[in-house]
């Protein structure tokens, strides 16, 4: 069995007092492919985060919205999930750096 990534977010989010959600869905073009990851609440925004690293954007996804996140992915029906930001934050985040650029 792999690390399951999600956990080990939601296992580190907690520790540090971030809010998070566990999120899933499937694939957008195939049913069968089954992905989970997390919402997490910053800034009074929740955002996509996502630990497992793509292989589309060939990194990892923090902070992202509805839109920014995979387009493969069909968030489950049911899950109660919160609003989330609509304004992207992706140009103020450095993904080699693994740094904040800022405002």
């Amino acid at each position: 069995m792999g690390v399951r990534e999600h956990e080990v977010c939601i296992n580190l989010l907690d520790l540090a007092g971030i809010e998070n959600k566990y999120i899933y869905g499937t694939g957008k073009t195939d049913s069968s492919k089954f992905h989970c990851w997390n919402l997490v609440k910053l800034n009074g925004q929740w955002y996509h985060c996502d630990g497992c690293k793509s292989r589309v954007r060939k990194t990892y996804l923090f902070m992202a919205t509805d839109k920014e996140n995979d387009q493969r992915w069909e968030i489950a029906s049911g899950l109660g999930l919160p609003a989330r930001a609509k304004k992207s934050v992706q140009k103020n985040i450095d993904y080699k750096k693994l740094k904040w650029k800022g405002d």
